[in-house]
This record gives C-alpha cells, sequence and structure tokens, in this order.
C-alpha cells in the first residue's frame, strides 16, 4: 500500500506509530545491524522486517547499505531531529501554559483564602 504523506514530519510520525519499527530503531541505535538480524529478533516474516525497515528509510530514520545479499541498516540523525523539533516546540507552548495556569491557580488560591477571612 502506499501511503503519500502532505509533509514530511507527517511521515516521520507514521514511521514512529508502530512499536516494531521503534522497536527496531532502538536496535539499530545501538549498532548497525543486517536485516537477517533483526528479523530474527521479532515474531513475524522477513518480508514483515523488511517492510517495516523500508517505512523507516522512506521517512529517514535509517540507511540501507546494499553489499551483496547483505543488508546493512545503519541509523540517521536528520529525522529522529525533525520530530524532537517539533516536540521541543509543542512542548515549550505546554509549558507556557500550564505554568500560566499554576500561577492563576495559586493567585485565586490566595483570593479565596483572603475573602474566606
Amino acid at each position: 500500500m502506499v501511503k503519500y504523506y502532505k509533509d514530511e514530519l507527517s511521515h516521520v510520525f507514521y514511521a514512529l506509530a508502530d512499536a516494531n519499527r521503534r522497536d527496531i530503531l532502538g536496535l539499530v541505535a545501538k549498532a548497525p545491524r543486517k536485516a537477517s538480524e533483526l528479523a530474527k529478533r521479532f515474531d513475524m516474516s522477513f518480508p514483515a522486517v523488511s517492510k517495516h525497515i523500508r517505512i523507516l528509510e522512506e521517512a529517514g530514520f535509517v540507511k540501507r547499505n546494499i553489499k551483496g545479499r547483505e543488508h546493512r541498516i545503519t541509523i540517521q540523525q536528520k529525522s529522529l531531529d525533525k520530530a524532537y523539533q517539533w516536540i521541543a516546540v509543542h512542548r515549550q507552548f505546554w509549558m507556557e501554559k500550564l505554568n500560566n495556569l499554576e500561577e492563576y491557580l495559586k493567585k485565586e488560591k490566595k483570593n479565596y483564602e483572603h475573602k474566606k477571612k
């Protein structure tokens, strides 16, 4: 099935949405791995693992180096950086909103306690 994304970030988060792909990323982040080695670690067929690798590759998370019949998978930082930057911007936005709410609630509590006296 062909997936079309209106932007690169949607593709990045689609690739991260699957637990198997996140597990593959975790393994490849520790050290480059052969596709066959990755396939042995999962309870699925080699073609299924290969499809997950392809989705990660298309999203820019991994690079596949082919030498003969050996496919070596290495991590790529670019897409991880894009996801992190998006999360950081939105985290900052919500942290500011929550800090403002906290200040407002403290002020309201203080006003309430003052009126109670």
